[in-house]
């Protein structure tokens, strides 16, 4: 059943939209979560390679 009064039928629409928007955060904030692990082991992994190259030059 849809609200008769234009009032009411905005204000059911504004809470529609703003719990639409709260799950587009909601997942933008995992990926962005998500993404700061990854640069993490991007970094790891990187100085873990610069590691290994010192360590031939040396040889």
């Amino acid at each position: 059943m849809h609200p008769i009064d234009p009032l009411e039928r905005t204000l059911v629409n504004s809470v529609t939209e703003t719990g639409q928007l709260d799950d587009a955060a909601a997942g933008y904030a995992k990926l962005m979560d998500a993404s700061k692990r990854v640069l993490k082991l991007v970094a790891i992994a990187e100085m873990v390679e610069v590691s290994e190259k010192d360590t031939k030059v040396s040889d």
